[in-house]
């Protein structure tokens, strides 16, 4: 053997040697480390406490007994009982007699209990649920981890009467905790009469609709009808109704609502109707043929890419455009009598936004302006140099128009003559924003539009040039007033006294296509010659409050707004003049629970009100609801309408009732137009409400609804309720 051969045996030798070194240090490690957290775990086990008359530790076999008023707190999980025999290694326990468990909110009792401290899992037997607003009793029930108990051969109720009202029976039932009630082959019961099976039953707790609605009721124009919601739910992401609707003088009506969740992907709701309708031009008197199959489809759906970015989009399909006034007039058509679809992606930034709207027709019976599409850039006030307060904003659109009229519906209707063009749209603005003579703020700004047309009025592409410059003009004037008063509890803390006067001057040069010359889509379209200021001068009224964290925070007690337009007359001749309309707005906030709000337009040539319109609205939560308003135009019919809700003997169920009135009347007419009226009476776990609307002194509808207190949202719209005006929705 070479001298170089032994020198290389001699180094894989000493290699072995030292690999063998590191693994046995690994290994030693390995357990050193195992021993320590093992150990580390056993002392920072959370130590089980029996609290009791008697309580006797077991060296030999590691039991700790408890007799006697026993309480043990573990974690988020409290036990009460009489005996407790507790194994400290396996951590398990067997309580008796008038065990309680508490979890949370949720409080279940039982004759006996076999509790893992640990696993947080254990059976009860011959047990009762109390987890609001449900109740329930089981022969057992099985806590499988710590948020999940299985009632084997049990009920569960909103009732908590020890004989409840009604009941949800089922061989097995899952609660989980601040979830949802899961129930197979489950039968409904009215004190002991079965009124209904169902194979499945789902219920969340994080909403407050029932399972079943049943609403039955009266009207001239469906006759006698019974209006049925069947509530549906497999998911957070996935849940709806099933409708199943009868009406005398239309027939048999169904449908279905469907809720659902794509997570990273948005969420969205899908809506269907169908009617075979007997009578589809019931109390239209129009002579027309309409049709009998009568239905629609809508689809909403909303996806917020990411935070500056979302996704939206509507889809509705009519087959009549009568079909939502008469089937869904308070839920739907009151809102929006002529629903749009449409797909738009719009993006925003601090000092941008960008988005695409396609707006399409899908119902031949309505006129739409179409946009295939149409694009639009808005610059908010962007700062050019950091060294002078010069800004620029920008809106820039580009798009196709589409101006498609309503197709003849034999209604006598004149369809116009559909157009389309193109066009692309830029106003570009610079301001610039300064303070003068130390108070008086001063914001010039200048700018120009060009907008560009592939077809006018008389069929040519052409461009429109528009010059636009003015100045906003505004100072604050304050003075604080050393006033303390608790006089009828208005809580005043000082009284701050602050004036805004205000100047807005617009000059719009005659642009080089006037609105005649061009065809009509929307505003842009209609901008013409304007040179005139608007003039407004605010009063407030502030005091300071304590809020609910404590600190005293500013509240308007009174806001008046007076404001008229002051025109210059530079191109039509005579003189400058002020306005003949002025506009008050009046708002008035006493209390947090009541607000007072007027708004008028006054004829100064004239000296008369054009407008007046007056309202006055009180929320006292649950005990009263008070509101009316009345509403004045010139030369047309005058309404006084108003509203009230008061509950009597709100704390006591078996003599709660409550009253709802709502009228609405014509003062010149002399007569009512509508007027709504609902009893109420608590059934203990249910309310049963009856309610009568007459229309026209006429049209008379009955309808009678049960709902249950833990869930008393309807799926069903009726109701009419006064809507006032919220504070500052005119500013």
């Amino acid at each position: 053997m070479s001298y170089s051969s032994h020198r290389v045996t001699l180094f894989a030798d000493l290699m072995k040697r030292m690999i063998k070194k590191i693994l046995f240090f690994i290994i030693f490690l390995a357990i050193f480390a195992s021993s320590l957290y093992a150990e580390e775990t056993k002392e920072t086990a959370e130590p089980i406490v029996v609290n009791g008359d008697k309580v006797q530790y077991d060296h030999a076999n590691k039991m700790v007994t408890g007799i006697g008023n026993v309480s043990i707190t573990y974690k988020d999980v409290k036990i009460t009982c009489d005996k407790i025999v507790v194994d400290i290694d396996s951590r398990e326990g067997v309580a008796e007699g008038a065990v309680t468990l508490y979890q949370e909110n949720n409080v279940f009792k039982a004759d006996k209990v076999l509790y893992n401290f640990e696993k947080k899992t254990g059976r009860l037997l011959n047990g009762d649920m109390k987890m609001p607003p449900w109740y329930g009793r089981a022969e057992s029930i099985d806590k499988i981890d710590e948020k999940t108990f299985k009632l084997n051969k049990s009920y569960v109720t909103t009732c908590d009467f020890e004989r409840p009202h009604y009941r949800i029976e089922a061989k097995t039932i899952k609660v989980y905790l601040g979830d949802r009630v899961t129930a197979w082959h489950v039968f409904f019961y009215a004190d002991n009469i079965p009124v209904m099976y169902v194979p499945y039953y789902n219920h969340p707790l994080k909403d407050n609709l029932p399972q079943v609605d049943i609403v039955p009721g009266r009207n001239d124009e469906w006759g006698t009808y019974l209006l049925t919601a069947w509530r549906y739910y497999f998911h957070p992401d996935s849940k709806g109704h099933v409708h199943f609707d009868w009406r005398s003088k239309r027939g048999f009506g169904e449908g279905f609502d469907y809720k659902y969740g794509l997570r990273k992907f948005g969420n969205g709701y899908s809506r269907f109707y169908y009617i075979h309708d007997k009578e589809p031009d019931e109390g239209k008197g129009l002579g027309i043929e309409m049709p009998n199959n009568r239905w629609r489809v809508q689809l909403r759906h909303k996806w917020d890419v990411d935070e500056n970015t979302f996704v939206a989009g509507e889809f509705h399909k009519l087959s009549d455009q009568d079909f939502i006034k008469d089937f869904f007039y308070k839920e739907e058509y009151e809102r929006e009598e002529q629903p749009r679809s449409y797909l738009t992606l719009t993006g925003a930034k601090d000092n941008y936004s960008l988005s695409l709207l396609y707006d399409k027709k899908t119902n031949d019976f309505f006129t739409v302006t179409e946009r295939l599409p149409e694009a639009k850039l808005n610059i908010r006030k962007l700062k050019l140099l950091n060294f002078l307060d010069l800004y620029y904003q920008n809106e820039s659109s580009f798009a196709m128009l589409n101006r498609d009229y309503a197709k003849d519906t034999g209604r006598h209707e004149r369809p116009g003559d559909d157009y389309d063009a193109t066009r692309i749209d830029s106003y570009n603005e610079l301001s610039y924003p300064f303070k003068l003579l130390g108070f008086l703020n001063v914001d010039p700004f200048a700018g120009t539009r060009q907008t560009f047309y592939t077809e006018d009025a008389s069929g040519k592409d052409n461009i429109r040039y528009v010059f636009t410059t003015g100045a906003d003009l505004y100072t604050r004037l304050y003075k604080i007033y050393d006033f303390e008063t608790d006089f009828l509890n208005l809580d005043i803390h000082h009284i701050r006294h602050l004036i805004i006067p205000s100047v807005r001057y617009v000059y719009i040069r005659k642009p080089s296509l006037t609105p005649h010359e061009l065809l009509q889509f929307d505003e842009i379209d209609n901008l013409d010659h304007e040179n005139d200021a608007e003039l407004s001068l605010q009063h407030k009224l502030q005091t300071k409050r304590g809020s609910d964290g404590g600190k005293m925070e500013t509240v308007d007690l009174l806001t008046f707004i007076i404001s008229s337009d002051y025109i210059f007359k530079d191109n039509i001749g005579g003189e400058n003049e002020l306005s003949n309309l002025i506009e008050y707005d009046l708002e008035i906030k006493p209390y947090s629970w009541m607000f007072i709000d007027a708004d008028a337009d006054f004829d100064r040539r004239e000296r008369r009100f054009d407008i007046f319109n007056a309202d006055l609205y009180i929320d006292r939560g649950d005990e009263l609801k008070f509101g009316t308003g009345y509403r004045y135009e010139r030369d047309e019919n005058s309404q006084l309408t108003g509203s009230i809700t008061y509950h009597i003997n709100k704390d006591n169920w078996r003599r709660h009732w409550a009253f709802n009135i709502y009228e609405r009347y014509e003062i010149q007419e002399k007569k009512f137009q509508e007027q709504e009226y609902t009893i109420t009476k608590d059934l203990h776990c249910w309310f049963g409400e009856l309610t009568c609307r007459i229309k026209d002194q006429k049209d008379f509808t009955f309808w009678l609804i049960f709902r249950l207190k833990a869930f008393p949202d309807v799926p069903f719209f009726f109701r009419t309720s006064y809507h006032g005006p919220e504070p500052g929705s005119k500013r």
